[in-house]
């Protein structure tokens, strides 16, 4: 009788780990990859900190002394990539890691003083350029092997990339690695060529290279360290006011008569403005 209990206790036990070890098995598994590749974020900034910052890289724009005031912006270690747009075209870039946000203000306004795109645009227009800052707020490793896994480590429309060679930093970030269509770039099975999803590296090498002035032959043979970054953007468009962006894109309106008229507006122009002289899109 014991020994028949004994079987019966043994036949439970491995009907038990036969259903719940599986389970068990992927959930601690999740847990030690959600604890090893989660990116904890930092403080966002205050719409005050975003403002200052924007004043301070516009004020070089227009070619006198930036200047931070606030004490937040003389702390810390930290990394912005800005981008100068006219006429709804990106016009330039600009990226800079390691100081605090005063120095990385200070620091593009001289190259915006430089640079030879910007010089060629009228100084009444220099008013209208929109400026755009993405501040990294957050880093985790990037997986790079084996490729069917790492093609799927960036998160899209979340995740950047960063690349630190001989302690210089640039960056790719989510927006870009889309407009360039590198997230469908991956061909992670080499004798499944119809195969293609996901991010591919090497395709951004040359870009991430011609960033840091160098060719992507000597690019490749560097000593680099990848990571994935998240970032806080905010934008102002010569209008004084800062626009924080979610996903990339502006908030939208609270439904009201007025939102609803503005947006049927806006599709019917946008429709026009796209058809041909025959009526045909």
């Amino acid at each position: 009788m014991k020994a028949h209990r004994i079987a019966r206790g043994l036949g439970l036990a491995r009907g038990l780990a036969l259903w719940l070890g599986p389970s068990l098995f992927f959930v601690v598994l999740s847990s030690l990859v959600y604890g090893h590749f989660r990116i904890e974020k930092a403080g966002a900034l205050q719409p005050a900190e975003r403002a200052a910052l924007v004043r301070c890289l516009r004020a070089g724009l227009k070619g006198t002394t930036p200047e931070l005031d606030l004490p937040r912006m003389r702390e810390g270690r930290e990394a912005i990539v800005v981008r100068i747009y006219f006429t709804g075209h990106l016009r330039v870039r600009y990226s800079y890691s390691g100081g605090t946000l005063e120095q990385a203000c200070q620091d593009i306004a001289m190259r915006m003083q430089r640079d030879v795109v910007l010089a060629r645009l009228p100084t009444a227009a220099r008013s209208e350029v929109a400026i755009r800052v993405d501040r990294v707020i957050g880093r985790g490793p990037l997986l790079e092997k084996p490729a069917l896994l790492a093609s799927m480590a960036i998160q899209p429309g979340q995740d950047g990339i960063s690349v630190v060679v001989d302690k210089r930093e640039e960056f790719f970030l989510a927006p870009e690695l889309a407009d360039s269509r590198l997230l469908v770039a991956n061909r992670p099975l080499a004798f499944i060529p119809d195969l293609v999803f996901g991010f591919d590296r090497r395709k951004a090498e040359p870009t991430l290279a011609a960033s840091l002035g160098m060719d992507t032959a000597s690019f490749r043979k560097a000593s680099k360290h990848y990571a994935r970054v998240r970032v806080e953007s905010f934008v102002e468009s010569g209008n004084g006011e800062v626009i924080a962006l979610e996903d990339d894109l502006p908030p939208s309106p609270g439904l009201s008569p007025t939102s609803l008229r503005d947006g049927a507006l806006a599709g019917g122009r946008f429709l026009v403005k796209h058809m041909g002289p025959t009526g045909r899109y």
